[in-house]
C-alpha cells in the first residue's frame, strides 16, 4: 500500500512488490494523487532493501538513504524495474550477483549510483544516474551489459576496473571529471556510447599490454567526434578529415597520424607495442600526457605541438625513436625517456616546465640541437642512465641547466647552459666526458657538485 515505511527491509523469499501507481497504470486507470510506496531505513548504515533471494522483483518504489539503496547479495533473476533511490551513499549495490535485470531505475546517491562487485551477467538498460561520485562501477565483474545508460555529474561516469569481457553500448556520459575509466580492464565491446563535456573522457590504465586490447570502434564518440581506437591495424592514416576525438594505436604498424587537433583527455595520443607509427603535425593541447608511446619502436615524431598537462612526450621502455622539432610549452615535464634508449632528439623546444627533458635509466640516446628554456629544477636530466650523446644543445634559464645523477660514461659537448643557477651540477656520476661547454652566465657556478672521476675538458664558466 502507499506510504512511507520507515525500516530496513530484508527480502528471504522470491516476492515481487509494485507499487499502486505501475499497478494503475498497467491497467490503464487513472493514477490517485499520491500512490508511492516510499522506504527510508531506520538504520542508516544498512541497506534500505536487502535481496537475499533469487527472483526478486521490485518495480516502482522510492527509496531515501541507506548504506545502499537496494543491495542484490548473491542472488540471481531479480528485477529492478523503475525504482527511485536517492540520498544514500550507493544507490543499487550487486555483490557477487548473476543474471538480474536493471532497467530504467533513477538514481541519485553520494557514492556509487549502481555497482557491480563482482558477478556476471547482469544487464543495466536505460537507467538515469546524477550526481554520484562513482555513476556505474564495476569491479571484478564479467560479462555484464551496459545498454542506453544516462550517467551525468559524477566524478567519474563508468568505471570498470579489474572487469573484462563486458558490452557497453549506446550509454551516455555526460559532465563529469572522468568519463570512462577502465583500468586492468582488457577484452571488453564498446560500441555507440557517448562522452561529453568531461576534461578527461576516455581513460585506460593498464600493469599489462592485454589491458589495453579493447574492442572500441568509431560509433563511439567524444563531443560527437569518433573514437578511433585501433589494434592491431596496418598502413593507415589519420587526418583532419576524419575529425577524430580520440586516438590510441595498440600494437599496429606503418601507421601516420597527422595533422590533428586534440584537446583534453588522459592521452592525447596513446601508443601501445607499435612499430613505425608517423605522428607528424599534431596539435595536442591539455591532456594528463601529450603523447605517450610504451614498448614501441621505430616511431617518428616530428614538429607536434603539446601543450599544458602533467607530461609532454614520453616514451617508456622503447627504443630506436625519432623526436624531431616538436614544440612542448607547459608541461611539469616536457619530454620524459624512461628505460629504453637509442633514440634521437633533434631541434625540440620545451619551454615552461619543471623539468624540461629527463633521461630516467635510458642509455645510447643522442640529443642534439633541442632547446630548453625557463624549467623550475632542471633544463636536462640524466639519471640512472649512460652512454648518451648530449651534443649542441641550448639550455637557458632553467635553475640548473644540465643535472647528472648516478649517470655514467655520457658524452656533454659543446652544449650553452646558461642564465640560471648552475650550468651543470653532478652527483654521483663518474665517467662522463664534459668538454667545450658553455656554462658561464649562472649565478652560483658554472659548474657544481662532484667532478671527481670525471673527464673534464675546456669549459666556459
Amino acid at each position: 500500500m502507499p506510504g512511507v515505511y520507515k525500516e530496513n527491509v530484508v527480502i528471504e523469499k522470491p516476492v515481487r512488490i509494485i507499487s499502486w501507481g505501475k499497478v494503475m497504470a498497467a491497467i490503464a486507470r487513472p493514477l490517485p494523487p499520491e500512490v508511492k510506496i516510499i522506504i527510508r531505513p531506520q538504520d542508516a548504515a544498512r541497506p534500505a532493501i536487502k535481496v537475499l533471494a533469487n527472483n526478486v522483483r521490485l518495480s516502482g518504489l522510492v527509496i531515501e538513504g541507506g548504506s545502499a539503496g537496494i543491495e542484490l547479495a548473491g542472488v540471481t533473476g531479480a528485477k529492478l524495474i523503475e525504482n527511485e533511490v536517492r540520498g544514500g551513499e550507493a544507490g543499487i549495490t550487486l555483490r557477487g550477483a548473476r543474471g538480474n535485470l536493471l532497467k530504467g531505475n533513477r538514481i541519485s546517491a553520494s557514492s556509487a549510483g549502481i555497482e557491480l562487485l563482482g558477478g556476471s551477467g547482469n544487464k543495466l538498460s536505460e537507467n538515469s544516474i546524477a550526481g554520484s561520485e562513482l555513476g556505474l562501477r564495476l569491479d571484478n565483474a564479467e560479462a555484464n551489459e551496459l545498454a542506453a545508460n544516462k550517467v551525468g555529474r559524477a566524478r567519474t561516469g563508468v568505471l570498470l576496473r579489474g572487469s573484462r569481457g563486458n558490452r557497453l553500448v549506446g550509454n551516455a556520459i555526460s559532465e563529469g571529471q572522468s568519463g570512462l575509466v577502465l583500468d586492468r580492464s582488457g577484452g571488453n565491446i564498446l560500441k555507440e556510447n557517448r562522452l561529453i563535456g568531461s576534461p578527461r573522457p576516455l581513460e585506460l590504465l593498464g600493469e599489462a599490454v592485454e589491458d589495453w586490447l579493447q574492442e572500441i570502434d568509431t560509433t563511439n564518440k567524444v563531443d560527437g567526434r569518433p573514437i578511433y581506437y585501433l589494434v592491431g591495424k596496418e598502413g593507415l592514416e589519420l587526418t583532419p578529415a576524419q575529425n577524430p576525438g580520440y586516438v590510441a594505436l595498440v600494437r599496429c604498424r606503418s601507421i601516420t597520424v597527422s595533422g590533428i587537433s586534440i584537446g583534453g583527455g588522459q592521452t592525447g595520443l596513446l601508443l601501445i607495442e607499435t612499430d613505425g607509427i608517423v605522428l607528424r603535425n599534431n596539435r595536442l593541447s591539455g591532456a594528463a600526457v601529450g603523447l605517450k608511446l610504451w614498448r614501441t619502436k621505430n616511431s617518428l615524431l616530428e614538429g607536434n605541438t603539446i601543450a599544458g598537462g602533467e607530461v609532454g612526450i614520453q616514451l617508456r621502455d622503447s627504443t630506436g625513436e625519432i623526436l624531431s622539432r616538436n614544440t612542448v610549452t607547459g608541461s611539469e615535464l616536457g619530454i620524459l625517456v624512461e628505460g629504453g634508449g637509442g633514440h634521437l632528439l633533434e631541434g625540440n623546444e620545451v619551454s615552461g616546465a619543471r623539468r624540461g627533458l629527463s633521461l630516467l635509466g635510458s642509455n645510447g640516446n643522442r640529443l642534439e640541437g633541442n632547446a630548453v628554456r625557463g624549467s623550475k629544477e632542471y633544463g636536462l636530466l640524466l639519471e640512472g642512465s649512460s652512454g648518451n650523446t648530449i651534443e649542441g644543445n641550448e639550455l637557458l634559464g632553467n635553475w640548473v641547466g644540465i643535472f647528472l645523477q648516478s649517470a655514467q660514461a655520457n658524452s656533454i659537448v659543446e652544449n650553452r647552459a646558461g642564465e640560471g643557477q648552475y650550468g651543470l651540477y653532478l652527483a654521483s656520476s663518474s665517467g662522463n666526458e664534459i668538454a667545450r661547454n658553455d656554462f658561464s652566465g649562472n649565478g652560483r657556478a658554472g659548474l657544481g657538485g662532484s667532478l671527481e672521476g670525471n673527464k673534464v675538458g675546456e669549459n666556459r664558466t
